[in-house]
């Protein structure tokens, strides 16, 4: 069970000024921005644009800030204005609202993201930075998105944002146009490490070719499973330290008697192991088998680690880890997987059987490492 005895309620999160590459949030002014916002969500068309708020029917700009500016003035919520960096102009907005900052929660909702920045990398960098204020600025250990289930737009959005969907809340409301059924997502604390490392990888210059076009998709680093034949691995979150650490000075026990020194896996800081690389579990009859560390990097994808338990030896876990590993690289649109090994180590006699290739050795102060490489 986790330990909370040194926990104290959180800051209430603000609306405070977050920059990023693309977009900036300001506070929250209804007289500066809801002729703005109105324009963008299409003037009257605001109607249909927010029609899953059941907000009743607006017809101008004041209508939009007699909605906006009660709730903020309550703090019901706290309104994050999207804008453009170089502008200014207001594209969208989101809002911080449920806070509760005695348990550490907080819900992201009436999200609007406006034509000028829909199905672009300012919306996605916009929930990047308030969920990172949440999480990393606070402390906060729960935030929610909370969604008309009707709405599969939202639906898709929460999903690729990482959020975890957790079920339907039916009949939950009565809204001007009939029956909302909620559906409840979230992303807590221990999952945020992961999600923060596939928002900040998929944002990165390198992840888009020369005319703006994704080479990896959020989706796809957002992933929580990775299947392979009948093997199906499950992202880790930071939770399982403990138990991949202790797994991993099980696993690596062959390989520090085959060097006769300490294997790499077993120096590092898994924190940071956690903080960078996607960390995959395989399991069989609910017992962890195997551990699966990869790193997306521009030109390909790292294997950190490929570990199985030593009483899996020989059950063929391994080569399917590695398809799982060569599986991963092609979704995300690397063309090789490299990784490097001690020359002592024999585990390379079978890289070389599932495909590696020797790039070129090189001498460390207290070993030699040999980098391999497998060309999808």
């Amino acid at each position: 069970m986790e330990d909370l005895s040194a926990w104290t309620p959180r800051p209430t999160p603000t609306n405070a000024p977050m920059s990023g590459c693309y977009f900036a949030i300001h506070p929250f002014d209804a007289e500066s921005h809801c002729l703005a916002l109105w324009e963008a969500f299409g003037g009257e068309r605001t109607n249909e644009y927010l029609f899953h708020f059941g907000w009743p029917k607006m017809t101008s700009w004041r209508d939009l800030a007699g909605e906006l500016e009660p709730r903020n003035q309550s703090g019901a919520f706290v309104t994050c204005v999207f804008c453009d960096r170089e502008t200014g102009v207001p594209m969208g907005m989101a809002n911080y609202m449920r806070i509760d900052e005695k348990n550490g929660v907080v819900e992201v909702g009436a999200v609007a993201h406006g034509a000028p920045m829909a199905r672009s990398r300012a919306a996605t960098e916009a929930h990047y930075l308030m969920a990172r204020r949440v999480f990393d600025e606070l402390g906060y250990r729960r935030y929610e998105w909370k969604l008309n289930n009707a709405n599969e737009a939202s639906h898709r959005a929460a999903r690729r944002f990482g959020f975890v969907f957790e079920g339907i809340f039916r009949q939950a409301e009565v809204k001007p146009y009939g029956n909302r059924d909620t559906a409840w997502y979230s992303l807590i604390d221990k999952d945020w490490p992961a999600v923060r490392l596939a928002f900040e990888t998929w944002l990165a210059p390198e992840n888009f070719d020369g005319h703006g076009g994704q080479l990896m998709s959020l989706s796809s680093l957002t992933a929580r499973t990775l299947a392979t034949g009948d093997l199906r691995l499950v992202r880790a979150g930071s939770d399982s330290r403990t138990m991949v650490e202790e797994f991993q000075a099980k696993a690596y026990r062959r390989t520090r008697e085959a060097i006769g020194g300490e294997p790499m896996p077993l120096e590092w800081d898994y924190g940071d192991i956690f903080a960078q690389c996607e960390v995959w579990l395989a399991s069989r009859s609910e017992k962890l088998v195997g551990v699966l560390i990869l790193r997306p990097r521009p030109g390909d994808l790292y294997l950190e680690s490929i570990a199985t338990a030593p009483e899996a030896a020989g059950t063929g876990l391994g080569a399917a880890m590695m398809t799982a590993a060569t599986e991963r690289a092609r979704a995300l649109a690397r063309p090789a997987v490299r990784l490097v090994t001690n020359t002592r180590n024999p585990a390379q006699d079978w890289y070389r059987r599932v495909g590696f290739e020797e790039e070129r050795e090189e001498v460390l102060s207290d070993r030699k490492a040999l980098h391999m490489v497998l060309r999808l």
